[in-house]
């Protein structure tokens, strides 16, 4: 026999959350079936109402459990990338999540993939994290990764440190490198700034507490992970996220041949 549980939540921050957590709901030490539904409608292009419901079917004995985004599960759409190489390459583009404030590009020449994407919402000196993508790796070659995205702030009259932001943090087992960030920093939204104004370029740099930090990761062999990145600045645009391995020279970034990494199907 089996219980029906249903969780509905009206609050816009609340189904943010909820629709970028791992709810996880366990039986026999196995993962059983559950169902995230995230609805998003807008009331006369003036009120944007987010509600999310989840439905769970499970047995009488199953406990359940809250955390972050999931990483160890193959369900849920999301893009899933192998790294190869030491390196792992994902187009802007390459997610299954709602797109949200984002929109797909192709106007900034030189861009690879399929396009680009530009945030549409907040303001040129940034706001709360809104429209969360997810993009999930595996790792084969463990140490030390750098991320770097690829990037553009596209001005309109504005100072040179405006529209040049995101958010960004990652889901998973992995530690700090002490040369970088501390693992307060990387596992929640920390804005990562950077790009060029009439060209692509690379945003490379953590910027939390008033201070400057490396993105560093120490990542596991075998290990599953989930980067988040949320919008901040109006007209950031993004066309790449590498994590590149400490190996790997710098310059392979502005190479002709940068594809995107091998996907785990």
């Amino acid at each position: 026999m089996l219980n029906g549980l249903l969780i509905w939540m009206t609050s816009p921050d609340e189904s943010d959350r909820l629709a970028n957590s791992r709810l996880g709901f366990v039986h026999n030490s196995r993962w059983v079936h559950r169902t995230l539904i995230l609805l998003r409608w807008n009331l006369m292009k003036k009120y944007d109402f987010r509600c999310a419901a989840l439905l769970v079917f499970v047995g009488l004995s199953a406990p359940c459990f809250g955390g972050e985004v999931a990483t160890n599960d193959s369900s849920g759409g999301v893009v899933h990338f192998r790294e190869s190489g030491g390196l792992v390459v994902m187009e802007a583009e390459s997610t299954h999540s709602d797109l949200g404030d984002w929109v797909l590009k192709t106007d900034v020449e030189d861009y690879r993939g399929k396009g680009h994407i530009e945030f549409t919402a907040n303001t040129k000196n940034g706001g709360n994290p809104k429209s969360p993508l997810q993009y999930r790796f595996t790792i084969e070659k463990p140490g030390t990764y750098q991320l770097s995205v690829r990037s553009r702030k596209r001005l309109e009259g504005e100072p040179g440190d405006k529209c040049n932001d995101g958010y960004f943090r990652v889901v998973g087992d992995f530690q700090a490198n002490e040369k970088g960030a501390g693992i307060d920093i990387l596992t929640v939204d920390t804005k990562l700034y950077g790009g060029n104004a009439d060209s692509w370029g690379w945003a490379k740099m953590l910027d939390a507490h008033h201070k400057k930090h490396l993105p560093l990761y120490e990542f596991k062999a075998g290990e599953t992970y989930t980067l988040v990145m949320s919008g901040r600045s109006i007209r950031w645009n993004v066309d790449q996220i590498v994590f590149r391995h400490e190996s790997i020279d710098e310059s392979v970034l502005n190479g002709k041949e940068l594809e995107e990494s091998p996907r785990v199907e």
